[in-house]
C-alpha cells in the first residue's frame, strides 16, 4: 500500500516529534509548502532543519544538505524519466502530445511514465513537483541534459504557436534563462486564442 501525502496536519505532528524542531506554525507551512506532504521529503527536510545551526528563522530554501540527499533517487531513475522531470520542473503545462514530441514517447508511454514517477513520490497528483523537488532536479541535474530538455520544449513550444512567455518566466525563476534558446527571447506573442 502507498503511503499518501501528509496533510498539514500530519506534517505538524511529525514535525512535533522532533524535539529541534516542534510544532512553529511557520516552520510547518515551510516544510509542508516544500514538501507537498511526501512523507519521506518531509522526514528528509525535519532532519535537515533539525541539523543546521539553530533554526531560529526559517530559509526560503531548504538545506543544501538535504537537496543532495535526493541526488541518489535523481540519478537512479531511467533516461526518459529525468527528462519528464526536466521538463516538468520547466513549471508550464504540458499537453501529452508536447511531452510525446519532447520524450520521444507515445501517448501511452507517457502515461505510463507520468504513473510511474507518481508512484515514486517526484510527481503530485496534480502533475506538479513539489518546490524541493523541482530545485533537486535543476540543481542536480547535469546541465547539458537541463539545456537540452529546456531548449527542445521551447522550440516545440514555438512550433505549435504556444506562448513561450509563461516558460521564460518559470526558467528564469529557477536559474536557467541562458538555456533558452535565443529564438524564444526575441519570439513575437503569439496570435489570440493561441494557447
Amino acid at each position: 500500500m502507498l503511503l499518501g501525502p501528509f496533510t498539514r496536519e500530519q506534517t505538524a505532528a511529525y514535525l512535533a516529534t522532533v524535539p529541534e524542531l516542534g510544532r512553529r506554525a511557520d516552520l510547518v507551512d515551510f516544510v509542508h509548502t516544500q514538501t507537498a506532504g511526501v512523507p519521506r521529503d518531509v522526514e528528509r527536510l525535519a532532519r535537515g532543519l533539525a541539523g543546521a545551526d539553530g533554526p531560529t528563522g526559517i530559509s526560503m530554501e531548504p538545506p543544501r544538505s538535504v537537496l543532495l540527499e535526493f541526488g541518489p533517487d535523481l540519478e537512479g531513475q531511467p533516461t526518459a524519466v529525468r527528462r519528464l522531470l526536466l521538463a516538468v520542473a520547466a513549471g508550464v503545462p504540458l499537453p501529452v502530445s508536447m511531452l510525446g514530441a519532447l520524450l520521444d514517447q507515445e501517448p501511452e508511454a507517457v502515461d505510463d511514465l507520468i504513473a510511474t514517477t507518481r508512484a515514486a513520490g517526484l510527481i503530485g497528483a496534480d502533475g506538479r513537483l513539489a518546490p524541493i523537488v523541482r530545485r533537486v532536479v535543476t540543481a542536480l541535474s547535469p546541465a547539458t541534459d537541463r539545456t537540452a530538455v529546456w531548449r527542445r520544449l521551447t522550440e516545440l513550444q514555438l512550433a505549435r504557436g504556444g506562448a513561450v512567455l509563461p516558460l521564460v518566466r518559470s526558467l528564469r525563476a529557477v536559474g536557467a534563462l541562458a538555456d533558452c534558446p535565443a529564438t524564444t527571447l526575441t519570439a513575437p506573442p503569439p496570435p489570440a486564442g493561441a494557447v
